[in-house]
């Protein structure tokens, strides 16, 4: 938890698998991956006591033709649960391929940024 100016900030994504992997232009071979894959995170944060959520990040739901992910954030009391879910569905990103799995890791990478504030 990170203190700036009376409030306070937090990054539930504990883990940011796949956050390295954009490919390069310049590359000219396919991009094998070893096994189709899923990561799955939930995470259950306690507010702390005094402290109140600014606003809930909202909900994102992607597909694409190589794989998908989803983040999302809900309250339960006083607590923010946050589910995350990633899937690889190639073994082979083909270079016609490249420009989409950019893009799918660039979202990851989105995801990896959101923060949580409280005051």
């Amino acid at each position: 938890i990170r203190e700036i100016n009376g409030s306070s900030f937090i990054n539930l994504n504990l883990t940011k698998p796949m956050s390295d992997e954009l490919l390069t232009q310049d590359r000219v071979h396919e991009y094998e991956i070893l096994y189709k894959t899923r990561y799955n995170m939930n995470v259950v944060f306690a507010i702390p006591e005094g402290k109140q959520l600014v606003n809930l990040p909202p909900t994102v739901n992607k597909k694409f033709e190589v794989g998908s992910y989803l983040a999302e954030y809900s309250v339960e009391g006083n607590k923010i649960i946050f589910r995350r879910s990633i899937t690889v569905d190639e073994l082979v990103i083909k270079s016609s391929q490249f420009a989409e799995w950019n893009n799918f890791i660039r979202g990851l990478q989105n995801i990896y940024t959101t923060t949580l504030e409280f005051k």
